[in-house]
Order: structure tokens, then sequence, then C-alpha cells
């Protein structure tokens, strides 16, 4: 399977800021993989996990169940509810105008 390059990132980047840092050496990813098994109780290769950074090349595409075990570890419930959560910018333009940003003209008493 190949995701969707943007989510797969964002879903990277979230994972990475659970895990307190993006991972880029070995010892990261063994920590990374343990601490993926301490809130899902599954596991994760190290070759998956580099592999999905980028840490080694391979055009190899990614499964549906490890997308689904990093987004559990995310605090989603699997890959199809994180992609449809709405994304940040999504989510700017559905917030009310900030009031502070309004013209004097444009506020209500």
């Amino acid at each position: 399977m190949k995701p969707d390059k943007e989510k797969l990132e964002l879903l990277l980047s979230i994972v990475g800021k659970k895990f307190g840092t993006s991972p880029r050496t070995p010892t990261d990813f063994a920590q990374l993989t343990s601490a993926i098994h301490q809130t899902t109780g599954r596991t994760i290769g190290l070759s998956t996990l580099k592999r999905l950074w980028g840490y080694v090349t391979d055009q190899t595409g990614t499964t549906y169940s490890t997308l689904t075990l990093l987004c559990r570890y995310a605090g989603y419930s699997d890959w199809d509810c994180f992609c449809r959560r709405p994304t940040a910018l999504t989510q700017l333009k559905n917030q009310p105008f900030p009031r502070m940003l309004l013209s004097s003209r444009e506020r209500s008493p």
C-alpha cells in the first residue's frame, strides 16, 4: 500500500511528538519500538520504522496494519479514522474569526 504522502508525513510527525523526538538513530528506533509496544501491546519491526522515516531506502510500500498500529500509538483508532479527521487548516477555517481582530464597526455591543 502506498499511503498519501502528506497524511503519512503528518502521522509520522504526530508519532514523533508523542515519542518526544523524531527518530534518527538505531537506538531511537529501538526505543520507539518499545514505546509503541508499551502503548498498544503490539510489536512493529525496527526495519519497518526505519523505512517509514527514511533511515533506510526501500521502495516497498507499507501495510494497512502498520499504519493502523502507528495511528493507535498516536491516539487514533485506525488509519481510516486518522485520514478522515479534519486537518489543522480545515479546523482553522471552521473556527469563528477572533473577536479582537474585528474592527470596532463589526463588533456587536
